[in-house]
């Protein structure tokens, strides 16, 4: 379990790096995504993103709905396994 889900948190982490120039340093995986500054713009590229990488359909509010780097990495990987069982 942890490997995938360590991707995960990896896919988003960066993408709040490169789109925000926010320094891996200060990322807190706990940390509600909107305190980086993470707009609705960009929630939904980063719902594409996470989409298109791990083979979901996923809801455009996920992020909103599940707000932090582990939270929203936790559901999606739970997806994942329910859509491969």
């Amino acid at each position: 379990m942890e490997q995938p889900l360590k991707q995960i948190r990896q896919t988003i982490a960066t993408f709040i790096c490169d789109e925000l120039s926010v320094d891996i340093e200060e990322i807190d995986p706990e940390m509600n995504l909107g305190a980086y500054g993470l707009g609705s713009a960009a929630a939904v590229t980063l719902i594409g993103i996470l989409e298109d990488t791990y083979e979901l359909t996923l809801s455009p509010v996920l992020i909103f709905d599940y707000p932090s780097i582990d939270a929203l990495s936790t559901t999606i990987y739970e997806q994942i396994l329910t859509e491969n069982q």
